[in-house]
């Protein structure tokens, strides 16, 4: 292989072709589809959701556990005890690694040689006129029928894909498959393919004659690297990214293609160009790329061996954007301007993130969003609510309480707010069906329509923050409602500043969200089931790497929950509630654990985080916030140090571990799957 040859790893078939199986495929006019279409969420479509749920967790434990699968074993002759459930542990998750690696290729090729693309690829020029806002509005949407079901594993990563609400629109416009977009999930039909007793999901032999084994193994790992056996040219992830890149300037610079992330304004609303400078900054760097392609190609030429990374791409564009001559011609102005404005600035930001950890066509790396979905699905699958007798009037419940989250969320846009596992659940069955969601979306928040999406990649102290600032919100709004039924000890500690921590007496609703909270305790003894009450979804968690001022503020974080948890139980031992999850309050706070799980795809770098970070402006901490971090984070352990054993020291069951919400991971130590310890899925 030549240097100066790209690497084709993107699938080489013209995206707008159909193929001679697309015969199967039949598209109806929007207008005559169903009028019982839902507008909204249903109680059915949780239902099904739930046992989609399922069927995912079944085969996830069936490929982990396969001894020997993809030459994987058990054991590996050389490990006893300890280290060898470690190394057990390592294996499962590897094998499931590399059983998605593959299911995200099955995926990629369904996408391009079975679904159909009946829309042109737009192009710049599209963009800039007033009829693009009808991109929304797909005039045909595919009529799913249960001849061309995709098979389980395909269904998965499509699932993880329509769960990041945004890039799914973007990859949908930009690949022509707005029919796709429309028609969203086949509900009925994957209720009819799943069996509600086993859950196995069976694809008709019509269906599964489309999918042919096609995968490979050797993309699997991130630290993969080949070489190439004529030049000696080292192939690994970040020179697969770069011809991703090259691919993209080459469609901008030769037939006007928007670059990835250039296809709606920072709300997520596809609005025309032409509407005013500030809503078409989304457009920007396209037209910048445009303006250097020929600099960019050859910066990023393997035979020159100058770039090596997407990092060294963003760093190029950085200077390159502060000459005059640049930014006259990507604004097609000869007025001349310093800089580009903090709105440019950020759709660049959001146009480099595309490449940032993904070399897949699509806007995302698909293959960490199913893995982390996977953390979602193994709580819903422990929670178990298939089984409960009260399956509907809970699932009627969580459609009333997202309803109430959803409203949150559009009336405080500068805010985050973080959901629980029940309306997670019924969050992510709305995305489902995206042409439906997007329409609710842009309807609520109205004056600016907003495109709420759900970010999959958060920081865990924004996600802890986010998540106090929810229940607190969600309390005032509700007039004193419980926002997150659990009794784990985080859950306990978020709960308690806001119910006990000041004297708010003269307020009619403190005393009915106290009675709320008492009940909640005696509801169902979940002083000894904490793990059946809906706790934070924490499947988003991500942790920065190689941050002192973030590691300083997660410290601080840990400590002042355990204080408000310290409070909390003192409060309790006086109402004659068990005391003894402090054992495992103590272990989270020791080992600096928010909510969020030890699993391989939690750790990210701050370079990362910005990337994910720009559609929001990035906020660096000054030095006095670092110092108040600091002093914090002493004073915290200062009162720890003195209220401990003056509280503890009488009670026999301090030390017990579990027990009432005992936040033991994996299912034990009273925690389950509700509790905010380590393995397993826990918090």
């Amino acid at each position: 292989m030549s240097k100066s040859e790209d690497l084709h790893f993107i699938t080489t078939e013209k995206h707008g072709s159909v193929s001679s199986s697309m015969t199967s495929f039949l598209l109806s006019d929007v207008s005559t589809s169903p009028s019982s279409e839902p507008k909204y969420v249903t109680q059915k479509q949780c239902v099904i959701h739930l046992k989609l749920l399922s069927a995912f967790a079944e085969l996830r434990d069936v490929v982990s556990n396969n001894d020997g699968l993809f030459g994987l074993h058990d054991t590996d002759g050389h490990q006893e005890g300890d280290a060898q459930d470690k190394y057990h542990a390592l294996v499962k998750e590897k094998r499931w690694a590399v059983y998605v690696a593959r299911a995200v290729k099955r995926y990629k090729n369904w996408w391009f040689r079975c679904l159909p693309s009946p829309e042109p690829l737009p192009k710049m020029a599209e963009i800039r006129r007033n009829a693009y806002a009808n991109v929304v509005k797909p005039e045909k949407i595919v009529e799913w029928h249960q001849d061309i079901l995709p098979p389980l594993d395909v269904l998965m990563v499509w699932h993880s894909h329509m769960l990041n609400p945004r890039k799914y629109l973007e990859d949908c416009i930009r690949y022509g498959k707005m029919c796709v977009w429309g028609a969203g999930f086949p509900w009925e039909l994957l209720d009819e393919q799943i069996d509600g007793t086993t859950f196995d999901y069976t694809a008709t032999e019509e269906a599964s004659r489309y999918f042919e084994s096609q995968v490979g193994s050797s993309l699997a790992d991130k630290g993969f690297r080949a070489v190439c056996h004529n030049c000696d040219y080292l192939i690994n992830h970040d020179r697969l990214k770069l011809a991703k890149w090259r691919q993209d300037v080459r469609s901008v610079r030769e037939q006007s293609r928007p670059m990835p992330g250039c296809f709606y304004n920072l709300r997520g609303v596809p609005f025309p160009v032409s509407m005013s400078w500030k809503e078409a900054a989304f457009l920007y760097p396209s037209q910048l790329i445009r303006v250097v392609a020929d600099d960019i190609l050859e910066f990023t030429d393997p035979k020159f061996n100058k770039c090596h990374s997407i990092a060294a791409v963003r760093d190029y564009l950085k200077k390159r954007v502060q000459e005059r001559r640049v930014l006259q011609m990507a604004h097609e102005s000869h007025f001349s301007k310093v800089q580009p404005t903090r709105v440019e600035k950020i759709c660049i930001r959001r146009m480099i993130s595309r490449y940032w950890d993904n070399s897949s066509p699509f806007s995302l790396d698909l293959l960490g969003a199913v893995i982390r979905q996977g953390k979602f699905i193994q709580q819903m699958d422990r929670i178990n609510w298939l089984r409960s007798p009260t399956l509907h009037a809970t699932i009627n419940r969580m459609i009333r309480k997202y309803s109430v989250f959803f409203g949150i969320m559009a009336d405080n846009p500068k805010e985050m707010a973080v959901p629980t596992l029940d309306v997670d659940l019924a969050w992510h069955t709305h995305q489902l069906s995206p042409r439906q969601y997007y329409n609710y979306s842009v309807r609520l928040t109205n004056r600016p329509m907003q495109f709420i999406d759900h970010n999959d990649k958060v920081d865990e102290l924004k996600l802890t923050n986010g998540f106090e600032w929810t229940c607190k919100t969600y309390r005032e709004v509700t007039d004193g409602g419980i926002y997150s039924e659990c009794v784990c000890w985080f859950c306990e500690a978020i709960r308690y500043p806001d119910l006990y921590g000041h004297f708010r007496s003269s307020l009619l609703w403190l005393s009915d969200a106290r009675k709320a909270v008492d009940e909640l305790h005696r509801q169902h003894d979940q002083a000894s089931k904490s793990d059946s009450g809906p706790h934070i979804s924490i499947h988003s968690a991500v942790r920065l790497q190689n941050s002192e001022v973030n590691r300083i503020m997660r410290e601080t974080k840990a400590l002042q929950l355990l204080e408000a948890y310290r409070k909390s139980l003192r409060r309790a031992q006086k109402h004659s509630r068990s005391s003894r999850a402090l054992e495992s309050a103590l272990a989270a706070v020791n080992s600096l654990v928010l909510p969020t799980s030890p699993t391989t795809d939690t750790v990210v770098s701050q370079d990362e985080i910005s990337m994910l970070s720009s559609e929001d402006e990035v906020n660096h901490e000054n030095d006095d916030k670092t110092v108040d971090a600091i002093s914090n984070f002493f004073d915290g352990i200062e009162k720890l140090v003195d209220g401990l054993e003056q509280l503890f020291h009488d009670d026999p069951h301090w030390c017990g571990g579990g027990g009432a919400g005992g936040c033991g991971g994996g299912g034990g130590g009273g925690g389950g799957s509700s509790g905010c310890g380590g393995g397993g899925g826990g918090c």
